[in-house]
């Protein structure tokens, strides 16, 4: 009997799952992070250690359009010990530099990303928020769908190299983590102005591998 009780325990207890110990990391994002297989590589690099990360994002996202999903939604459905937000590139495409349009969204993306890391802090340490600036665009090699949709205006270009610096102040500001993607792939490895072939996601998981580590990011 004793021997039918023990191999009842095997069979039916309840499984451990080998994620439980791990710290789960939402990566939070658009398409870049959506259809990207960057946090496949960032997972790769960090092997069986205690991080795992969630793909948070969505096609065609802007970053007035993460705060509802980052407390309504992503921490409903898991529990989360931290965050990696990339995003911006969506917010500015059909625009002209120095316009009052380009203006205004310079302002407004400040205005919502400082609400998300507001909302973040109630939710994780300092040391678990970690804010990148997105990618550069390469025009030179721009997708018909691409231009379509806005991303070779001369709006999104400097709406990105703004970013690259104003995210950085915001970081600053909240004294959070932060990394520029913005200079980090070879214009080569854009596949149409935008987004970025398996050689630029394996560049920018590097850095973001890179800083992690060096830093200590969600130690």
């Amino acid at each position: 009997m004793l021997l039918l009780y023990v191999l009842f325990l095997l069979l039916f207890a309840p499984q451990r799952d080998a994620t439980t110990n791990k710290k789960k990391i939402l990566c939070l994002g658009d398409s870049l992070t959506r259809e990207g297989s960057w946090i496949h590589f960032v997972e790769e690099h960090f092997g069986t250690s205690n991080l795992m990360f969630i793909n948070g994002g969505k096609n065609g996202r802007k970053s007035g359009q993460i705060f509802y999903p980052l407390v309504h939604t992503y921490t409903q459905q898991h529990k989360l010990d931290g965050i990696v937000l990339f995003i911006g590139v969506n917010d500015f495409n059909n625009l002209k530099s120095n316009s009052i349009s380009f203006n205004r969204t310079v302002a407004d993306v400040l205005k919502n990303m400082s609400k998300v890391v507001e909302a973040s802090l109630q939710l994780f340490p300092k040391n678990n928020i970690f804010l990148l600036a997105p990618c550069n665009i390469n025009p030179a090699n721009m997708s018909s769908f691409a231009l379509n949709h806005g991303y070779g205006t001369s709006g999104c270009a400097a709406g990105l190299s703004s970013l690259n610096k104003l995210y950085e102040k915001l970081a600053e500001q909240y004294s959070i983590h932060f990394l520029s993607l913005y200079a980090i792939v070879d214009r080569v490895n854009y596949v149409d102005g935008v987004h970025l072939s398996r050689a630029g996601y394996k560049q920018v998981a590097a850095a973001i591998s890179g800083k992690i580590e060096s830093d200590g990011i969600f130690c």
